[in-house]
């Protein structure tokens, strides 16, 4: 099979196993989404797909194809990435990778050029690969990656067949979760992983740190002191930006949970049904207004 390793997205999955399989895959595709939700993993896929020697019947894993593209060291593979403080894709890479697609492919049938995070291409980086879009060479696939295709060019766009990923349901984060060892024997923090994980694989990844890096006792120790005064000292949190987003989105779990104990009883929706004391004493002590209060901020 093609996509063995990527958790849900049926649909896509299928869309572009058809189209290898029939070797009908295009010059262009956009695969677009949340972040955090596996594009990237199905480039890597598709572009193993089309340069493995068994090609278009399945993939191997075996060949010196797919170990060369597994390592990154394919040379008919090329990756666009982000680069610099701008983390921009520049257009002198656009043009560094134009050259080499030009020539044959040196050990594969084609050519795969994987962009990354597409909606960096600067604007004559998107001119220069529509140029090469509108005249592609016989054997070239593209692949653009990107969860913000409103900052493409809309004839870009138009030279690509879209698939589109959505978030994964919870069902599709737990199989992924149940994978790591860490989490076999304990349901709690799986449920509190995947609950804050958002649909993504990127969110399951900040909502396993903050779990293990204690911050969800230090959230319910500053939680416990929300009654009346300011909620959030952001320098007690250090300057991390990111410690600060994960800790607001534990903070924000924190309360949802005590909303649903002050209004519906729900203990299976909560996030942190394994701390039910503590939620019990927020929820007698804040009423719905301050806890709307709190979440609105």
């Amino acid at each position: 099979m093609f996509f063995d390793d990527l958790a849900g997205h049926d649909r896509p999955k299928d869309q572009l196993t058809t189209l290898l399989r029939g070797d009908r895959v295009p010059h262009a595709l956009l695969l677009t989404g949340p972040e955090g939700v596996g594009k990237g993993m199905a480039a890597s896929a598709l572009a193993q797909g089309l340069l493995c020697r068994s090609y278009p019947d399945r993939v191997c894993g075996e060949c010196p194809d797919c170990q060369k593209v597994l390592s990154g060291s394919h040379p008919d593979m090329h990756r666009l990435i982000p680069e610099g403080k701008s983390r921009t894709i520049r257009i002198d890479a656009v043009l560094g990778v134009r050259e080499r697609i030009l020539l044959k492919p040196l050990e594969g049938r084609v050519h795969v050029v994987v962009v990354d995070d597409a909606h960096r291409l600067g604007a004559d980086a998107q001119n220069a690969i529509l140029k090469i879009l509108e005249e592609p060479p016989g054997s070239v696939h593209f692949i653009l990656v990107t969860h913000d295709p409103s900052r493409l060019l809309a004839t870009v766009i138009y030279r690509c067949q879209k698939v589109g990923f959505g978030p994964l349901n919870t069902d599709e984060l737990t199989r992924v979760l149940r994978k790591d060892p860490d989490f076999l024997d304990d349901e709690d923090a799986l449920r509190r992983v995947v609950a804050m994980g958002s649909g993504t694989t990127a969110g399951m990844a900040e909502a396993r740190r903050a779990h293990e890096s204690g911050m969800v006792d230090a959230m319910f120790a500053l939680a416990a002191g929300s009654g009346s005064g300011e909620l959030v000292h952001l320098p007690d949190w250090g300057q991390d930006r990111q410690d600060q987003l994960a800790g607001l989105e534990v903070l924000a779990h924190i309360f949802r949970d005590v909303l649903i104990l002050r209004t519906t009883k729900e203990t299976p929706r909560l996030t942190f049904a394994d701390r039910g004391e503590e939620l019990l004493r927020l929820a007698e002590r804040l009423d719905e207004d301050r806890i709307l209060e709190i979440l609105e901020v």
